[in-house]
Formats: structure tokens, sequence, C-alpha cells
């Protein structure tokens, strides 16, 4: 009896754990764009994720490149979180970088000829897996990778790119002359 019985509630355990292991994630941006007619773009990400096991690890990442720049900055953030006690879900959010949007002056912007446009591509990803309690995460390469150790469920992806132009402005011209009144400050010739 003792032995059908643990049989049952291992069976039951197994079953539980395959039946929540449900983890979504999305992942938007929040900015991208020229910051005005700055030499800076404008950047940001948010991902957001939801799993039904006792943890929570979510991350998000990205890299931005634009043509005729030597500047290509990359920017990953993660978190864990545990799933409180007797709810059937964890929801989290998290930004990349910690306040968004974020600037980065892109290098070589003043030898652009004026008017150009130069495409930049923003390549954003957001990941998230829900793992058993003693689970680990590690996310590296500009959020394009997370390694999970210790009881983790597939992880959930959301990955795009989004691309913007940048412009260098006309310079502003000078402005005209003032008119001439003739026998105040007329030049004549």
């Amino acid at each position: 009896m003792i032995r059908r019985l643990t049989l049952a509630v291992l069976s039951v355990l197994a079953v539980a754990a395959t039946a929540h292991a449900d983890t979504t994630v999305t992942a938007s941006v929040t900015a991208a764009t020229q910051d005005g007619t700055s030499n800076k773009s404008k950047v940001g990400l948010l991902t957001s994720a939801t799993t039904t096991m006792a943890k929570l690890h979510v991350g998000g990442g990205y890299s931005l490149t634009c043509e005729g720049s030597t500047t290509n900055p990359t920017a990953q953030r993660s978190l864990t979180v545990n799933k409180p006690f007797l709810q059937s879900s964890v929801t989290q959010q998290i930004t990349t970088p910690a306040s968004v949007p974020t600037t980065y002056p892109m290098a070589g912007f003043e030898e652009w000829v004026a008017g150009a446009a130069h495409q930049c591509t923003f390549t954003y990803k957001g990941i998230a897996a829900g793992t058993d309690a003693g689970a680990t995460m590690t996310l590296s390469g500009g959020g394009a990778s997370i390694t999970f150790s210790g009881g983790a469920a597939e992880p959930a992806e959301d990955s795009q790119t989004a691309f913007f132009n940048m412009v260098k402005p006309y310079p502003t011209p000078p402005p005209p002359d003032p008119p001439c009144t003739p026998g105040f400050n007329c030049c004549y010739q």
C-alpha cells in the first residue's frame, strides 16, 4: 500500500512539474531614434515575462550600429524573482538599461555629409525562463544568450530588429544683412 501511494505521489509530482513549465516573454522598444538633430541616438528596451514555475529569470539585451559610426553600444540586464507562495504565477518587467531611454553619442557624426541619412540598426532580445527553486542563470553576449543550470524550462525568446535613420543637419545659415537705408547704412560702390 505504501509503495503504491509513493508511486502515485511521484507520478502526480512529475505531471505537475511538466504542466507548469509555462513561460512567456515579450520584448518591446521604448525608443529607437535620433535624439532631435544631435549626434546622439536614443534607445531603450522593455522585457515582460510570466511563468508558473518557482522562479522567473528574465533578461533583455541589445546592440546598436549606425552606418558611418565607430560607436557600437550594447547593453544587457537581467533579474530573477521568486513566485510568491500560493500564487499560480509571477510576472516581472525589466528595462534595459535601468533608465530608459538612454542616449549614445555616435562617433563619426561630425564627418557625415549634411543632409545624408545613415541607417541605424537596433537589434534586441528579451528572454525568460521559469525554473525550479535551485536553478541559476547567466546572461551573456548583449542579451544574445542566457545559460540556465538546474531544472530550467525551455527559455522563451522575443527578438527583433528596428531600423531608424540619423541625419546630420545642414549648417545654420548666417543671418541676412540688415536692409539698406539710403544715407544711413548703405554702401555705394
